[in-house]
């Protein structure tokens, strides 16, 4: 990806976007629709733009005005980056993902103690 300047995405149907998150993680602002978990991934006008997907001029519009913008895009690239490291990279997910479970070891608080009762026959 590093020879790209940006990542277009046009998928009709998406869960989540893991490859919007890998574009990120490279540096590349995403232009992507609307649908799934997409608009969860990235912030529309920040680290890319959302485009319609029934509108193929607009979305043409929307994605050439960034890249013919060299600041805009540049501003781009490196919310994007800082996106991916702020929210998606892997030590982050860990640390949430422990604080969530309540992992000690892995620096989440600690859960109440619990006792429990012994079982009988």
């Amino acid at each position: 990806m590093p020879q790209h300047r940006a990542f277009v995405h046009v998928a009709r149907m998406e869960s989540f976007g893991i490859v919007l998150i890998e574009a990120m993680a490279h540096g590349l602002p995403v232009f992507a629709p609307a649908v799934g978990g997409l608009p969860e991934v990235f912030t529309d006008g920040s680290e890319g733009r959302l485009i319609p997907l029934d509108a193929p001029e607009a979305a043409a519009r929307l994605i050439i005005e960034w890249l013919d913008a060299p600041e805009s895009l540049a501003t781009g690239q490196q919310a994007a980056r800082e996106r991916f490291v702020g929210r998606f990279a892997a030590d982050k997910v860990a640390a949430d993902l422990a604080d969530f479970l309540g992992h000690p070891d892995l620096g989440g608080p600690v859960p109440p103690a619990q006792t429990m009762e012994p079982a009988t026959a």
